[in-house]
């Protein structure tokens, strides 16, 4: 889906087939400019989470947004009780899919929803699965926790395995 330098890296950013679950490894080859790079062979896991973010003031912040569509940040910072949308990569097969490469038309629910910590406290999870009109991305409806101090409080998904850590501003 793009091809870029980002920090002095060349990086490729792509969709992994549906079809490669149930796989223990799928091959990768890159073709520039007609020149293949050697196959090599990646390993394939049922799900690694991975939330998106974005850097700020030296912080990383999650890519989460209220319901209303606007980003929570310092200057909007969400609320306990409130359900935030959080966007992340990697939790794995869904009930049902669009083809490989084709955005989501409607939701589609993970098999397994992850479990949400923000600020060290469990959010309930009321949707987990494809964001409707994009391609392989993923979003996962929580609602914020009582008793959070208010200030920059971390958010982890984990299913299987744990994602990055990202922080979410509260109120």
């Amino acid at each position: 889906f793009a091809v870029d330098n980002v920090n002095g890296q060349q990086q490729i950013n792509f969709q992994a087939p549906w079809e490669a679950a149930g796989s223990e490894n799928a091959s990768l080859q890159v073709v520039n400019d007609g020149v293949a790079g050697p196959v090599l062979q990646v390993p394939v896991v049922a799900a690694q989470p991975g939330i998106f973010a974005y850097a700020q003031g030296g912080l990383t912040f999650g890519a989460i947004l209220h319901a209303n569509y606007q980003l929570a940040n310092t200057a909007n910072p969400a609320a306990a009780g409130e359900t935030v949308l959080i966007f992340a990569t990697g939790l794995g097969a869904t009930g049902a899919h669009p083809p490989t490469g084709s955005a989501a038309t409607s939701a589609a629910s993970t098999m397994s929803a992850p479990v949400v910590k923000i600020g060290g406290a469990t959010a309930k999870v009321s949707y987990s699965g494809l964001a409707p009109f994009f391609v392989g991305l993923y979003q996962v409806n929580a609602v914020v926790p009582s008793g959070l101090g208010s200030g920059n409080q971390p958010v982890v998904l984990t299913l299987g395995s744990a994602s990055n850590s990202v922080l979410l501003p509260v109120k």
